[in-house]
């Protein structure tokens, strides 16, 4: 038997962190995000691992070393995740009909992009980028930057641009609250939600992204419509005010037209989260009955066609965290309860809550698979 000792400042760096389980669609796989510490560079190193649900094995897929939100096509040939092995993060695509290829980057902003979400069809991936008013503007002009026509052209250009973000940051002026999260600032670059076909091949117009919303606020990542032809996002609807988070609703943004509509009209409590049910009937979100942040939210349903939200968890004095459908529209929900975190099915027409994954544990990330199975990554006191 290995004798015991106290951890050590050195056992931390051994730890191996795994997060973001998602399901293949015909349920054989599971993607997931793998993280190691790093400490020569001070840093963590994320790359995409792949597992069979049948716990054959994992397997490296990315090599980037910063490499996250792996997330599957509807027809389970492409894996599309977020990558800043070139500095920015962006969305790159990875085919899984012929494992060990190189991925093919989709999205080029100067900005970044994240948060990946698959059209029900495969055709197209919704998504978010940041940028500030006079980039947008600059973005709906029909003004074309020629190729610089020599290497000093292109040199002179590369150093103006790095003056030009050293200038945009120091100094950096707050006009709101918050003005920072962590270590980090928050500038006048707002997420705004994007849609772009993946298509290989693609030239021109067809090639480039859309952008759907101009307002200047930062919008939740969004979610597609089992049609395909809505997306389901969030945003302060109150756009003057400073702590955006305590003012937040749903809004629904035509795909085609980029027509935004507020999904309720309710000014005194927040929505956030908004996931709608494969049957096109609900809305799943969590509901702050205050503007206070430490309120306890309700888990709501908002009937998609219209009609008064249904709370599920009146009666269920407990939190509820993350959720998901299945194919067939069964409800899954992490909830908090005593120091632990397990998943629920909910019954939505009883509004009861039957534990499906129980114990002393924490769930951290969980996804349901087609026909209901579990995947979740989880921290126990041992």
């Amino acid at each position: 038997m290995t004798e015991k000792r106290p951890i050590t400042v050195d056992d931390l760096t051994k730890i191996i962190y795994v997060s973001d389980p998602q399901i293949s669609p015909d349920g054989q796989w599971i993607a997931f995000v793998h993280t190691t510490p790093n400490a020569n560079e001070k840093r963590y190193t994320t790359q995409i691992y792949l597992t069979a649900t049948d716990g054959s094995g994992a397997r490296q897929l990315t090599r980037g070393g910063k490499d996250s939100s792996p997330r599957w096509s509807p027809d389970g040939k492409t894996l599309a995740f977020v990558s800043t092995r070139n500095g920015v993060p962006q969305i790159f695509l990875l085919s899984m009909t012929a494992l060990g290829g190189e991925a093919r980057p989709l999205t080029s902003h100067a900005n970044g992009a994240v948060a990946p979400a698959w059209s029900p069809d495969g055709s197209q991936i919704a998504y978010l980028s940041g940028s500030n008013a006079a980039e947008r503007t600059k973005e709906d002009s029909d003004e074309k930057v020629d190729p610089p026509i020599d290497e000093l052209e292109a040199k002179y250009r590369k150093d103006r641009e790095a003056e030009d973000k050293k200038a945009y940051f120091d100094p950096m002026p707050m006009a709101r609250i918050p003005y920072r999260q962590g270590t980090s600032y928050m500038d006048d670059r707002r997420q705004q939600v994007y849609v772009i076909r993946t298509e290989d091949g693609l030239e021109g117009d067809q090639a480039k992204p859309r952008r759907l919303t101009s307002m200047d606020v930062s919008y939740t990542p969004p979610q597609w419509s089992p049609d395909g032809g809505t997306l389901y996002t969030g945003r302060p609807w109150n756009t003057e005010a400073d702590e955006h988070f305590r003012w937040f609703n749903i809004y629904a943004i035509d795909v085609d037209s980029g027509e935004e509509t507020r999904f309720i009209e309710d000014d005194e409590r927040n929505y956030f989260g908004a996931l709608p049910s494969p049957d096109g009937q609900w809305l799943a979100a969590v509901r702050g009955e205050t503007k206070q942040t430490d309120d306890l939210g309700r888990f709501v349903l908002l009937p998609i066609g219209g009609g008064e939200p249904v709370v599920l968890n009146e009666t269920l004095d407990r939190s509820v965290g993350g959720f998901d459908w299945t194919a067939d529209s069964r409800l899954f929900a992490s909830v908090a309860d005593n120091g632990s975190v397990n998943v629920y099915e909910v019954d939505i027409a009883n509004k009861r809550f039957k534990p499906v994954v129980s114990g002393r544990m924490y769930v951290r990330d969980f996804a349901v698979g087609k026909d209901g199975a579990i995947a979740y990554t989880v921290s126990t006191p041992t």
